[in-house]
């Protein structure tokens, strides 16, 4: 599948393209107060130190809210399409898309695990799918 667009790359985002490309997640992590910082930036937003350092994460996380696009944005992801704030076990929310099984009624609370998806023109794109299921697609 085509059509997601490039990834918008500010002054501190491309280590991090360059890490989901690898089918690993890393975010930069304040090197004074091991803070993790999300999106990437110039300081740490707790301690204000500039130092940082590129870890990895686990993936692990639970849905901190969600809705349903019922217009489409990309090709990729035709309507009716879900988008996912995750708080990650790190402490930092990422915003994403649940891909397999949908949970019944409210999804706030559910757990989730960081997958790739490697769309026909070679991109990858980090997505979450609930935790213990057996979704179809790549794996992380």
């Amino acid at each position: 599948m085509t059509g997601f667009p490039e990834p918008r790359m500010g002054l501190y985002d491309a280590v991090m393209w360059k890490h989901v490309a690898a089918r690993r997640l890393c975010l930069q992590r304040c090197v004074r107060c091991s803070t993790y910082r999300y999106p990437p930036g110039p300081c740490c937003a707790n301690c204000l130190s500039p130092d940082s350092e590129w870890q990895p994460v686990g993936g692990a996380g639970v849905i901190a809210s969600w809705t349903i696009f019922h217009r489409q944005f990309f090709e990729a992801y035709p309507a009716p399409h879900n988008c996912i704030a995750v708080l990650l076990s790190e402490g930092v929310h990422m915003v994403s898309t649940l891909e397999g099984p949908h949970p019944e009624g409210d999804w706030i609370g559910r757990a989730v695990q960081l997958h790739y998806r490697t769309f026909d023109d070679a991109k990858v794109l980090p997505v979450f799918r609930l935790a213990g299921g057996d979704g179809d697609g790549d794996g992380a």
